[in-house]
């Protein structure tokens, strides 16, 4: 049966880019020592601790030297009030060298109207920020330096992860936002050999980022169908992703209802570049290369698992598998090999 393009009109998304706009660029990393928080701010001391420095009232903080907390089973700092800005100074939050156990860097439990900036984190057993209420809203983490960590972990809806600069990590997913209306903009992500680069939920915007070695899905989009969110993965870079060769696996990865795919550069991606499952998502204007078969075989520069995908616009060339393969749509204007 033919089917029109007329019939799935619904997928000119309305998605504004615009919104990818409403957020001023983040300014250049800080240096030591450096803060743009108020005058008036609490310090919080550096050097060797035993445990967490908990901040429990609101206001704006700053770290007043590089912070290290010497049991790993601690938390380095935890936040549990709402309204509360930490600048970091440029310092860095660790723990003692070859660290074990569930310690975290940044504990936030129930993020609300919070925001972490301007520093570095590493070695770190647990999570380097970590949020897991989902009924928390408003988290902005910005100008982070996060290495050799469980990675970033937020529930809270409103997660906005800018300009941050994680690898190395062992839990999950390198920036793991799974609540509503996530962003993950202008990061760096490498060396996450036996994880997910970004993964995030509906209403996300994963815009600008650059991946690189990544162990499964470089970018990963789970929307909730129920909730009608839909979502905009745009202008990311993903190099050499899926390196275990996982079938269910790719350069980036869609799955539920309604994602934008759109202009983004996958290179080096075992099994397909970029993947759809679910149904009514939309893959355009992407340039995909050097994709191979690894442990999916037949899967394409491009696969998808529903006639209701539209591919459209897309370039590829030296993919093993061919350019498109499952069941989709033909936008029309694919070309290459």
């Amino acid at each position: 049966m033919k089917i029109s393009l007329h019939s799935f009109s619904f997928l000119r998304f309305a998605l504004p880019l615009a919104a990818l706009g409403l957020m001023a660029p983040s300014p250049a990393f800080a240096q030591k020592g450096s803060s743009s928080t108020a005058s008036g701010a609490t310090v919080i001391p550096g050097g060797v601790q035993a445990g967490a420095y908990v901040i429990s009232k609101s206001g704006a903080y700053v770290l007043g030297g590089d912070r290290l907390v010497s049991d790993s089973a601690q938390n380095v700092i935890e936040i549990t009030a709402s309204d509360v800005t930490l600048d970091l100074g440029g310092f860095s939050l660790r723990f003692a060298e070859a660290a074990t156990g569930a310690g975290v860097a940044i504990s936030i439990p129930t993020a609300v109207n919070v925001e972490v900036r301007n520093g570095s984190i590493s070695n770190v057993p647990g999570y380097a920020v970590q949020s897991t209420s989902n009924t928390g809203d408003t988290l902005r983490l910005l100008n982070l330096r996060v290495s050799d960590t469980g990675g970033i972990f937020s529930a809270a809806a409103n997660t906005l992860v800018q300009s941050c600069h994680v690898s190395d990590t062992h839990q999950n997913a390198a920036i793991r936002a799974v609540s509503r209306n996530a962003v993950v903009r202008d990061c760096h992500i490498d060396n996450v050999p036996q994880n997910t680069g970004i993964k995030v939920g509906g209403g996300a915007l994963v815009v600008g980022n650059v991946l690189d070695n990544i162990g499964y899905s470089g970018i990963s989009v789970q929307t909730v169908d129920a909730d009608g969110y839909s979502a905009l993965v745009a202008n990311n870079q993903v190099r050499r992703a899926n390196s275990i060769g996982h079938d269910l696996h790719s350069g980036i990865l869609v799955a539920g209802q309604g994602v934008c795919v759109r202009g983004n550069n996958v290179n080096g991606a075992k099994a397909s570049g970029i993947r759809a499952n679910g149904a009514c998502h939309v893959i355009e204007s992407n340039t995909i290369t050097f994709t191979y078969s690894g442990d999916a075989p037949g899967a394409g520069a491009m696969t998808s698992q529903s006639v209701t995908n539209i591919l459209r616009n897309n370039s590829t060339s030296l993919n093993s598998g061919g350019r498109q393969t499952g069941l989709y749509l033909d936008g029309g204007g694919n070309v290459g090999s």
